[in-house]
């Protein structure tokens, strides 16, 4: 970021707000909202699948459906019992989930209107709206995710370049640099310096895409959380 520049990247605060054993059931958009044929609404915490039950028609169905596979379901308001959308949804159990904690997945349509109804919906249903980035760091909490995992989870998703990808990727995964991205300051094999052109990539990739939506590290969107 140049010097003449007074957009100040924010920074994930880990530390946390509600014990991660009592944390409240949140929920949010976690696609970048604008037009598109799919959105996904995450929902995360103790009552995650209590809230997805409520916001189905089918409920005999949703009862029956296992961890990580998926069903078409009408999408209902759980106050009205009003249509809203249909949608595919999945169940994980946790801690075998991203949060480490119980998450469905709702897959609906994109857009403006279906994406909001349905967050709308398991509001209603006692979700609560999550913060930006509370869903990686409810990860980092539970286990999931180191410190360094976490920041490269926001370099991956801000990547605009191939050589910003493939850094935020190894960051991830704890691997070691491709040599294409290390420059002659040492070697992938020899645990060397990257390149700082690449290195400066992510950076800039990063800023970029922060100071165009406003978001903090780890979301995706100004209403999208990841």
């Amino acid at each position: 970021m140049r010097k003449n520049e007074n957009i100040k990247a924010r920074k994930i605060d880990y530390s946390p707000e509600v014990p991660v054993a009592r944390a409240e059931t949140i929920a949010a958009l976690s696609t970048p909202p604008g037009i598109g044929a799919v959105a996904v609404v995450r929902i995360s915490g103790t009552g995650a699948w209590e809230t997805g039950r409520l916001i189905v028609k089918e409920k005999k169905l949703f009862e029956r459906l296992e961890p990580r596979q998926n069903a078409l379901f009408t999408i209902i308001s759980p106050e009205s019992g009003e249509p809203l959308d249909s949608a595919l949804v999945v169940k994980y159990r946790g801690p075998a989930s991203f949060t480490g904690e119980d998450v469905l997945e709702v897959q609906c349509h994109g857009g403006a209107a279906a994406p909001e109804a349905v967050c709308r919906a398991a509001f209603a249903a006692g979700a609560r709206a999550a913060r930006a980035g509370e869903f990686t760091r409810r990860a980092f909490l539970n286990g999931k995710l180191d410190l360094a995992q976490a920041e490269a989870v926001d370099g991956l998703i801000q990547a605009r370049t191939e050589s910003g990808r493939q850094l935020a990727f190894s960051g991830l995964h704890g691997e070691r640099l491709p040599a294409a991205v290390v420059g002659a300051g040492g070697t992938a094999a020899a645990g060397g310096a990257p390149d700082r052109t690449a290195c400066a990539a992510v950076a800039a990739d990063s800023s970029r895409a922060r100071a165009r939506t406003g978001t903090c590290a780890g979301c995706t969107s100004p209403s999208a959380s990841q």
